[in-house]
């Protein structure tokens, strides 16, 4: 079975290994997240579509700290380092590195998001750090993000962690004092399913409350559309794009057929005879499945689909690998748009970024496809 290709972020957590002398490891079992040492709050309600606010005013102090060079009071945290802690830029890699002994955390320097999260007009950095105990520290999934704040005295202070530990940050925003997560299991195999309850397009959520972060409730504004335990998934109308699947000889559905379809918990289902894969969650740890395509606060989903089966049969080509792009239309998903990326026959994305208006595919040997959002649809964009 072929082991689906890492993301860029992975590749240069590779570089970032090396620059600090850290070997961390993919193998072996996903850690189980941290228990909270104290019991968690009640949830609060999330909206499905938050009013968007900007990430922070140009003249913010906290737009000007220089992340690469900059000392953070760490708050305490199970395997990572806390108080004063002084980051230093591992070399031309896009992350940051410190203390200068274990337990150590990494910072991505290229994903900070800014947003008011307490309430008192001033702008939050909210950052992805993984933290490390030792060299041959293996495990990769301790991902998390820390919410930092920028102090009348210039100091920088991390207010808390927030989110689920060993988790893959797709995406994270802020918006009507809430920290909205686009997060899913590190994948580590082919089963499914993988690490914690999750469904695909799922956003989790926390918010600032007597002094921690409380999960904020997401069910109605950000389920997913796959079956989580009880809750059924939600249908998926593929009629808008049925003109544009790309089936193999012989697995087309049938004309006239209705491709309104519910998946399974592995992401795959079956109408008029054609089979369908959402690759879900085995392709892209890292790749944003909630965009905000029009920056209007609205969030839609982008997910890999194929038609056909997700393993080739001996000998056969690699299936096509297209991007859905769906929008959540009542109690369903709907079918607004499907990326073909129109390469040579067995090369296919890996993983995706999304950097309103440009989309850009990473498709292995021939290196990127990019495509630009025109408020109805991406088209071909010259790289």
């Amino acid at each position: 079975t072929r082991r689906v290709a890492s993301t860029l972020l992975a590749a240069a957590a590779v570089i970032v290994v090396a620059a600090s002398g850290m070997a961390v490891l993919r193998g072996g079992a996903l850690p189980q997240p941290v228990p909270p040492a104290t019991p968690p709050a009640p949830t609060v309600t999330a909206a499905q579509s938050p009013t968007p606010v900007p990430p922070a005013p140009a003249d913010d102090p906290i737009r000007r700290v220089r992340w690469g060079n900059a000392t953070i009071t760490l708050p305490r945290n199970v395997g990572c380092p806390d108080g004063a802690v002084r980051l230093r830029a591992a070399g031309s890699s896009p992350f940051a590195i410190g203390p200068d002994r274990f337990p150590k955390i990494t910072v991505d320097l290229s994903r900070v998001r800014f947003g008011d999260l307490t309430g008192d007009g001033r702008a939050e950095a909210v950052l992805d750090a993984t933290c490390a105990q030792s060299d041959s520290d293996g495990k990769a999934g301790e991902g998390q993000l820390l919410v930092v704040e920028h102090r009348a005295d210039g100091a920088l202070r991390g207010l808390g962690w927030a989110g689920t530990r060993g988790g893959a940050y797709g995406d994270w925003w802020v918006a009507d004092q809430t920290l909205f997560m686009d997060v899913k299991p590190l994948v580590e195999s082919f089963t499914f399913p993988l690490g914690w309850s999750y469904s695909l397009g799922h956003a989790s959520a926390v918010r600032w409350r007597d002094g921690r972060f409380v999960a904020a409730d997401t069910e109605d504004g950000y389920p997913g559309l796959l079956p989580v335990g009880e809750r059924d998934g939600m249908p998926v109308d593929l009629n808008p794009v049925a003109d544009r699947l790309r089936c193999p000889p012989g697995l087309e559905p049938d004309a006239g057929t209705d491709l309104t379809m519910t998946f399974d918990t592995g992401g795959r289902a079956s109408a008029g005879g054609a089979r369908f894969d959402l690759n879900q969650p085995l392709l892209s740890e890292q790749s944003p499945h909630l965009v905000d395509l029009n920056g209007d606060g609205e969030r839609w989903l982008l997910v890999a689909l194929i038609c056909g089966e997700r393993q080739p049969s001996a000998g056969g080509a690699e299936p096509k690998r297209d991007l859905l792009v769906l929008r959540r239309d009542g109690a369903k998903y709907r079918a607004v748009d499907l990326v073909v990326h129109g390469g040579k026959s067995g090369l296919q994305f890996d993983a995706w970024r999304f950097t309103r208006p440009v989309l850009t595919l990473f498709v292995g040997e021939e290196g990127e496809a990019t495509f630009r959002w025109d408020g109805r649809r991406f088209v071909t964009s010259p790289r």
